[in-house]
């Protein structure tokens, strides 16, 4: 795997969890999904739903991941944290820049 690819992967990932992100918003097609998770209380259910519904930067983890996976297959471990961890960084500046 190369830079190149590397790279792609990382704005791919980008994409997604901030595509995802959008779906999730109140009053779009998938805040329905999201609507029952957000005033939950217990901190495990809040630990596990983060990366999965909540938290955009932890898309980065579960979604990227995923997305990762799906391109390039399970072996290449490093350039999966690698990508995975670019992401978030990356997310986390969009999404303060961003007004949703």
């Amino acid at each position: 795997m190369n830079l190149i690819d590397i790279l792609l992967t990382i704005i791919i990932i980008v994409l997604f969890c901030l595509g995802l992100r959008t779906l999730f918003c109140e009053g779009m097609i998938l805040h329905f999904v999201r609507k029952p998770f957000e005033n939950m209380k217990s901190p495990a259910w809040n630990y596990i739903l983060k990366p999965v519904v909540l938290c955009v930067v932890c898309f980065a983890s579960v979604w990227g991941g995923t997305v990762f996976i799906l391109l390039h297959g399970f072996l290449p471990v490093i350039e999966l944290i690698i990508c995975c961890v670019s992401s978030a960084f990356l997310i986390h500046i969009i999404n303060d820049k961003m007004d949703w």
